[in-house]
């Protein structure tokens, strides 16, 4: 009889333990997305960052000039300005649509 309970108790936890796998490595793969996703809004902020850096330093250049004798007074002036970085902005329906998805399977 003891056998029995022992291996039928062993059987719910072998269960048990399958269940829980199965959700941990749903998790982990949820966590691997999220961690491209932020990877992804790193290096969008870095890239419009530095073309922000480099229009300040356009505008800083534009305005400030070592030498404000040789600017003529009614002259009109236009500044470069460089073109900003191309970004690829990670739209948040594509995150939360896979994540309802996968709510609704459960």
């Amino acid at each position: 009889m003891r056998t029995q309970s022992e291996r039928a108790h062993v059987q719910d936890m072998m269960q048990t333990l399958l269940e829980n796998d199965a959700r941990l490595k749903s998790t982990f793969a949820e966590i691997d997305e999220i961690e491209l996703i932020v990877h992804h809004v790193k290096n969008t902020y870095n890239k419009v960052a530095e073309s922000v850096d480099d229009m300040e330093k356009a505008i800083n250049a534009s305005i400030s000039s070592g030498f404000p004798f040789l600017q003529k007074r009614n002259e009109t002036f236009q500044p470069y300005f460089p073109p900003p970085l191309p970004v690829d902005i990670y739209h948040t329906e594509n995150l939360f649509s896979s994540s309802s998805t996968s709510k609704q399977e459960e």
